[in-house]
């Protein structure tokens, strides 16, 4: 079962996938203003344990506006927070505080 959460525009979409809360890579990229392949290019140069990577890193199937078929990955918090350490600019830095200041507290995906 999926049900889809739409928040405020400041913050990605997340989704809940088997009782885990997820964020699209294609979400995530247009939140931090990136484009989508920058993104799983920083996701698949991650270094750390292939284990840890696929469970944090989910790879789905996306479809463009052409019905062309994409590859995405879904995240759980961890991996985004994971990710977005390594991005700069003022909601990178407000995701990694967040993330940093609250690490169990607040188990949402977005700060």
């Amino acid at each position: 079962m999926y049900r889809t959460l739409y928040l405020k525009f400041a913050r990605p979409l997340v989704t809940i996938k088997n009782s885990t809360v997820v964020a699209n890579s294609r979400d995530v990229a247009a939140y931090f203003g990136k484009e989508h392949f920058n993104v799983l290019r920083d996701i698949r140069a991650l270094d750390m344990p292939s284990d840890l990577k696929a469970s944090f890193f989910i790879p789905v199937t996306l479809l463009d506006r052409y019905d062309r078929e994409l590859d995405g990955f879904d995240m759980t918090r961890d991996g985004f927070s994971l990710l977005a350490m390594g991005f700069t600019g003022a909601k990178a830095l407000q995701v990694v505080k967040t993330s940093a200041n609250n690490p169990d507290k607040d188990r949402s995906l977005t700060p």
